[in-house]
């Protein structure tokens, strides 16, 4: 994965309640912490199924 180093160290230290799992329609499935962004994107995707 291509990342910043502190946003890995920061994905491993979060709890799973602030984690998103985000582009699971297109089998790209990352994740993610949990932002507004991340909440749009969830929407879409289940809105599009």
């Amino acid at each position: 994965m291509q990342a910043h180093v502190n946003y890995k160290f920061s994905l491993v230290d979060t709890p799973l309640t602030d984690i998103d799992l985000c582009m699971q329609s297109v089998r790209n499935t990352v994740r993610t912490l949990r932002n507004e962004t991340t909440i749009a994107a969830k929407t879409i995707e289940a809105e599009n199924r």
